[in-house]
């Protein structure tokens, strides 16, 4: 419920931004007054901390003064007349019932890309905690961005106890916008082609919380993929790329497919939740095993893990420093182009739009700083080195990786269907020159970061 309602106050504070536009009934900000001593103790000396704080700052000035005239002071001053006008709670009133436990949720995502992006797409999240009974939570989610472009989710939960629940999933997405660069390190813009999905999954699986930020995870997924040919953005399909010569059809894309499989998930992570120093390490292990139910009879092995260190220099400040890696190993016939490593998206690499970087393998370092925006906000800073190889990291050298480097905004905790905004740069192979070739742009609702 409390997780819930966290997401509910991120997005409808984004909604509260367009009507603070007029003046406020309180007439006027009030008149400022100093800060009386209540406690009446002197202020503390300067720790280690707060000196160690400055280099920090120093590095990453530019980042502040982006951050604070920007982005936090603005966005302080409208979420503050948002809120002495009671927007958020006239919100609130508008979008949920049953005392907050649903509600439903208008949203909107824009992903724009150089060269690459993905369409505009509006849409609503319903939620509904203890439906019918305690412990039975739905969640759904549809979008929508013209013909021949549309999502939808539905999630049902059931609290088996007070840390674990059983989770049974149906999702399907029909999208025209799906991009295909060829499979390897190296491609150009000229490489770029795009193709339509089709995709129909059920799920089913438990998953169990572990400590304050751990959790582990086992779902059985079928999944079907169809593919059509992609009309959007003005730019070639996949097929024309293939009759060019710019590279073979991808495995798997000439035929309608279906497949079986597990997937394990598992987070290990010594951090506190805020309000306490975040400083800790988080590890990630994930394993996806897959059968084709078709002709193809193709086997298939995905697999990867993520080690990320965390220190918290000062409320929350942090920077963190995360290596990540995929592999995928086929066991019988050609796993689908559908299944190989990825690196953009919602994955590290993230000035990529998702699917132009994908391989045998994938090896990615980020290094973060991240702080408090406003209440429920965050600020991030991010520049990210990798990319994707051949089978066991092959072709892996230093003048192949790219660069990756932005800003973004982002809620302080995780939740269902958070909000986002992302300005990101991309470059070529640093053996290229490492030019910046792509910019990326997000702003709305999303299903995941």
């Amino acid at each position: 419920m409390i997780r819930t309602l966290s997401a509910l106050r991120t997005l409808l504070a984004a909604a509260a931004l367009v009507s603070v536009l007029a003046p406020s009934a309180a007439g006027g900000a009030p008149m400022k007054r100093p800060v009386p001593n209540y406690d009446g103790r002197a202020e503390a000396d300067a720790t280690a901390g707060d000196a160690l704080l400055w280099i920090p700052r120093v590095l990453l000035s530019p980042a502040y003064l982006v951050s604070e005239y920007v982005l936090r002071r603005p966005l302080g001053y409208l979420f503050t007349e948002a809120e002495r006008a009671e927007v958020p709670s006239l919100l609130l009133s508008i979008f949920t019932f049953d005392e907050g436990k649903a509600g439903i949720i208008p949203t909107v995502l824009f992903d724009f890309g150089l060269d690459a992006g993905a369409l505009p797409s509006a849409g609503f999240y319903f939620f509904y905690d203890d439906l019918a009974f305690a412990g039975h939570d739905l969640r759904a989610r549809a979008a929508i961005g013209g013909s021949d472009w549309v999502e939808l989710d539905l999630t049902n939960r059931f609290a088996l106890d007070a840390a674990s629940r059983l989770s049974v999933g149906l999702s399907y997405e029909r999208r025209k916008d799906e991009v295909f660069a060829g499979v390897g390190p190296s491609f150009d813009d000229d490489a770029i082609g795009r193709y339509g999905l089709d995709r129909l999954s059920a799920r089913v699986g438990v998953e169990r919380t572990l400590g304050l930020r751990g959790e582990v995870s086992a779902f059985l997924a079928l999944s079907h993929y169809g593919y059509f040919r992609g009309d959007c953005c003005d730019e070639p399909g996949l097929d024309e790329r293939v009759e060019q010569g710019v590279y073979p059809t991808p495995a798997g894309f000439d035929d309608r497919h279906t497949d079986v499989g597990p997937t394990v998930r598992l987070a290990l992570d010594s951090r506190p939740v805020r309000p306490g120093p975040e400083s800790g390490v988080r590890l990630e292990l994930f394993g996806v095993a897959a059968r084709g139910l078709d002709d193809t009879d193709a086997t298939w092995l995905r697999y990867g893990a993520s080690l990320g260190g965390y220190l918290d220099f000062h409320n929350n400040r942090t920077v963190g420093l995360r290596v990540y890696a995929e592999f995928v190993s086929a066991i019988d016939g050609d796993a689908p182009f559908s299944e190989l490593a990825l690196l953009g998206g919602k994955a590290p690499l993230r000035a990529f739009e998702e699917g132009r970087l994908r391989g045998e393998s994938a090896l990615a370092l980020t290094l973060d700083y991240r702080w408090p925006i406003w209440v429920f906000l965050d600020g991030s800073l991010f520049v990210e080195v990798g990319n994707v190889f051949g089978a066991a990291l092959e072709g892996l050298e230093s003048d192949r990786l790219r660069l990756s480097f932005g800003l973004g905004m982002r809620p302080a905790s995780r939740e269902d269907h958070p909000f986002e905004f992302l300005l990101a740069f991309g470059t070529e192979p640093l053996g290229d020159g490492a030019e910046i070739t792509t910019l990326r742009v997000v702003f709305g609702t999303t299903t995941g970061f």
